[in-house]
């Protein structure tokens, strides 16, 4: 029977131990991504998560139901930045997120074309 030292057993506790630790402070951003008027899901729009850290950006599409997910974030500030074909940027303020917390962000995407706007013609 292969002997494992005491320190073997220690450094494996130690890579449990952090590992639990870093995984319990991952955060996330979620939310629905739908037109202001309609309120019909907006699908394939561009989700984009600006980090406190210039440069820092992490970018995914809705599904095709407008919901989008942004995780395994760090626990800081960020700002949403939702972009669609036909529609105006939408940018939140800076939000939160609290380690091992989630948050929700739903976004109202206005149209270029504001369709109240639109008269029929006569």
């Amino acid at each position: 029977m292969a002997k494992i030292s005491l320190s073997t057993v220690v450094i494996i506790c130690i890579l449990l131990l952090t590992s639990s630790v870093l995984y319990a402070r991952i955060g996330s951003v979620y939310g629905l991504v739908v037109d202001k008027f309609t309120k019909k899901p907006v699908s394939m729009a561009k989700v984009c998560l600006l980090g406190a850290i210039r440069g820092q950006e992490i970018c995914k599409s809705t599904y095709p139901d407008g919901a989008y997910l942004l995780d395994t974030l760090a626990g800081s500030n960020y700002v949403i930045k939702i972009s669609a074909t036909g529609y105006r940027t939408f940018e939140s303020s800076p939000i939160n997120v609290p380690s091992g917390g989630y948050i929700n962000l739903p976004a109202q995407l206005s149209p270029i074309v504001d369709p109240t706007r639109i008269s029929p013609k006569s």
